[in-house]
């Protein structure tokens, strides 16, 4: 009588909604330079500023260059208020993605969710004065 009465209330009840587009993990901070609009970014923040994608509702640290099968090309940036002007530190990195299980070229890259796999590492960040 109980499996009758629950087979009854499952028939009775709708299918869930399919979900499409699921994504597992935390949303990524790039922002692709070719694909997406810079109008839809700004910066926020007065003691820790950051860039910010309004359309999106997220955070951006990362700005994609190229996307290729094997190489991503990325610019890690991190905005620092110097005296109420913004100061920005950039890493230029190649992201490798053919060697997802290989650990030997971790790097941590600051702002990202985990260590990526990294191809190239150009940090700028100790001469940011004559880098720019």
């Amino acid at each position: 009588m109980v499996n009758a009465a629950v087979t009854a209330q499952r028939d009775a009840e709708p299918d869930p909604p399919v979900v499409r587009r699921l994504r597992i993990g935390p949303p990524t901070t790039e922002f692709n330079v070719v694909l997406q609009d810079f109008s839809d970014s700004e910066t926020r923040g007065h003691g820790f500023p950051y860039v910010y994608h309004t359309r999106r509702g997220r955070l951006i640290t990362e700005f994609l260059f190229g996307d290729r099968p094997q190489v991503a090309t990325l610019c890690h940036v991190t905005l620092i208020n110097k005296d109420g002007v913004l100061s920005p530190r950039i890493k230029l990195w190649k992201k490798d993605k053919t060697k997802a299980a290989r650990t030997a070229a971790m790097e941590a890259i600051t702002g990202t969710e985990a260590p990526q796999i990294v191809k190239a590492l150009v940090d700028t960040s100790d001469v940011h004065e004559n880098f720019w």
